[in-house]
């Protein structure tokens, strides 16, 4: 099953089986072009169910002997809130993800994708799925309800099973909208200070630089970062580090800024640093 995924995805496939054949019966079936998507693993789940703001339409469950004590806390909170619970005997079967198996999955809707005027993080180019769903996480976590992303050389399913099992559930909460290009956003936030996190000469340290609101904090691609043109209509900035290393991991980066940012007074109108 796993190879036959890994195939699929390969060529290109859309829709591709997230579990095994229980007595010829698919237990449930990801696709680009639903309106749903999944979330799994029990601890996830548990969350999500006592999250108001998420929806759950329905839960698959393996019965399994040496399931986790979240997985039973689920299933009862599930059942308290008369959401439909779908359940296997087949105790040696496991729902398959693509990448680990799961007992349990929730089918939920898939979120707003149109974000909304007001702070914002833009992701340029992201090449690891993994490192989106963590900034979408630390965006929810901060208070950050919208997250842009600009595809340029990448291209991933922002509502795939792997996005929201990698936010932990913080792709629900969080509109994360694609735009082609730097000028289509703009063009829709024009009333946006952008900080663009970058090495430039005009750079300065995070601790020092003045905040403006609306706001927007980008961050670049994974290996190449931003292009040198963002320093032209953005306030540059960069986090300040000891040079035992390069650079920090693109998540851990966003999470620091967003963190620093969030809590700096507003300082519109003042000169940037």
């Amino acid at each position: 099953m796993q190879l036959l995924q890994k195939l699929l995805i390969h060529v290109g496939k859309k829709s591709y089986h997230l579990a095994n054949r229980i007595e010829g019966k698919t237990l449930y079936t990801y696709s680009e072009d639903s309106d749903v998507t999944y979330a799994e693993g029990a601890t996830l789940i548990h969350a999500l169910l006592l999250n108001d703001r998420v929806r759950v339409n329905r839960i698959i469950a393996v019965e399994y002997p040496t399931r986790e004590k979240m997985f039973d806390e689920a299933l009862s909170i599930a059942e308290q809130q008369v959401v439909p619970v779908i359940k296997t005997e087949k105790h040696k079967e496991r729902l398959r993800g693509l990448h680990k198996g799961f007992l349990i999955a929730a089918e939920v809707n898939k979120p707003e994708t149109k974000i909304l005027p007001g702070d914002h993080l833009l992701i340029y180019d992201p090449a690891i799925p993994r490192n989106v769903g963590a900034i979408v996480r630390s965006a929810a976590a901060f208070g950050i309800c919208d997250v842009a992303i600009i595809n340029r050389e990448h291209s991933f399913d922002l509502n795939s099973p792997q996005m929201v099992r990698s936010s932990m559930g913080a792709r629900l909460l969080v509109r994360v909208e694609e735009f082609p290009d730097v000028e289509s956003y703009r063009a829709r936030f024009p009333e946006n200070k952008l900080y663009a996190f970058m090495l430039d000469p005009n750079a300065c340290g995070l601790a020092e630089a003045k905040k403006e609101t609306p706001f927007t904090l980008i961050f670049g691609n994974e290996t190449m970062g931003l292009p040198e043109e963002f320093a032209d209509y953005c306030q540059p900035v960069f986090i300040e580090q000891e040079n035992t290393i390069d650079s920090l991991n693109l998540s851990s980066a966003a999470a620091i800024a967003l963190y620093t940012f969030l809590n700096k007074k507003d300082s519109s109108g003042d000169l940037s640093c």
